[in-house]
């Protein structure tokens, strides 16, 4: 059975609404520590999107959020894939020595390709990902042309999920991605594209059109065909609602990964929504010091407005001249601020993040050299932190 765009976009809305119940969370987690990261939350149109992206960037004060989130990220990557050693093991029980050798000779070439594909490029986003949002959508493939894997992250900002099963993990993956009129021509072909991005490939061939691919099991399937797959993939154009792409693969190419799963939804928090609050606090903290040692290099002026000295209009700063009738007229005030109580509470919400996004354990410590076994023993407690 051919598949049904309208359907589909049908419940792509439905899946919308659903993710709405973790997006404003999302929305925060991004803003206060990688706001580029998260441009897709904040409008459709990529403009806008991009400048409030960076006016939000701007407003970081302290980097201590972002600083942690991406030492996170890095363990978790360094811990769990490392490129320097190989992780994958393939076993099975009651196996005889001859199986357990092959399969070890198996293991190493699957580790060889991964790390020869584009996965160490790749993973350490979606690390960034999981850190602050509690999850990421990586698609796996065969490179056709080079052989071995080809890895693509799918933005979350337009990723939508589901689970065929209550409580399973994630086998449903819609993905909207913008291509234009060139873009989808050289990918799906004259002919399957519809009217209106054949016209703009022919007229402008670099206006932009949104598309959709959607993952997710199908029922009844035999496995025998591409379009008869366990697992459907199907691309549509999302105005014109025709479908342009129709395959299937043997087994979910999409992996979803979650950090902590809110019930009753396919989605998750990640470890900066945990260290969120102190974020927050620390940043306006923060802003509130700058402003004092703004008031405390510049200083603060009091006038009293006589008749002569014009207490409005008055710039004070190096060459200038103030006229006044009195020198009572102008004088300095002592800002009211504590800076010694403001750096010690700043220091403490620094290290409550640290604590939190376990960026304090999980970086080298200072001290004299290590011997090989107690290094063995804190990448071990690192990998049981990071584990769960």
């Amino acid at each position: 059975m051919a598949a049904d765009a309208a359907k589909l976009l049908k419940r792509l809305e439905a899946l919308k609404t659903q993710r709405a119940v973790v997006e404003e969370v999302w929305k925060q987690c991004f803003a206060f520590t990688y706001p580029l990261r998260g441009i897709g939350f904040y409008s459709e149109d990529s403009a806008d999107a991009a400048s409030l992206a960076k006016t939000l960037q701007a407003a970081i004060t302290d980097s201590t959020g972002t600083d942690s989130s991406r030492i996170h990220a890095s363990a978790l990557m360094s811990g769990l894939t490392p490129s320097s050693q190989r992780w994958p093991v393939l076993d099975v029980d009651g196996a005889s020595d001859g199986a357990k050798k092959w399969l070890d000779n198996a293991a190493d070439v699957l580790w060889q390709n991964i790390h020869q594909s584009n996965y160490d490029a790749v993973a350490f986003d979606c690390m960034i990902d999981v850190t602050v949002a509690g999850q990421f959508a990586l698609f796996v493939e065969e490179d056709r042309e080079r052989g071995g894997y080809r890895f693509e992250q799918w933005p979350l900002s337009s990723t939508y999920c589901a689970s065929s099963n209550p409580g399973g993990v994630v086998d449903t993956v819609f993905n909207e991605f913008p291509f234009t009129a060139e873009q989808a021509v050289q990918a799906y072909g004259e002919n399957m594209v519809g009217e209106k991005v054949l016209k703009a490939w022919k007229e402008k061939p670099d206006e932009r059109f949104t598309f959709v691919r959607c993952v997710y099991p199908r029922s009844g399937a035999d496995g025998r065909f591409a379009k008869n797959m366990p697992i459907a993939s199907v691309h549509f154009e999302k105005d014109s609602k025709k479908v342009v792409r129709e395959s299937g693969f043997h087994e979910m190419p999409v992996g979803v990964p979650r950090w902590s799963v809110v019930p009753g939804t396919a989605y998750a928090f990640g470890p900066v929504f945990d260290a969120l609050p102190d974020i927050k606090t620390l940043n306006k903290e923060v802003e509130f010091v700058l402003q004092n040692a703004d008031m405390a290099i510049a200083g603060m002026w009091g006038a009293v407005d006589d008749g002569v000295l014009n207490a409005k209009s008055i710039k004070v700063g190096p060459r200038k001249v103030i006229v006044m009738n009195d020198k009572d007229s102008f004088f300095p005030l002592s800002p009211a601020g504590k800076f010694d109580v403001a750096a010690l509470d700043i220091e403490r919400l620094q290290r409550a993040i640290r604590k939190v996004l376990m960026s304090d354990q999980l970086t080298p410590q200072d001290g004299p050299q290590q011997t090989a076994t107690e290094i063995t023993v804190r990448v071990e407690l690192i990998r049981q932190q990071l584990g769960p």
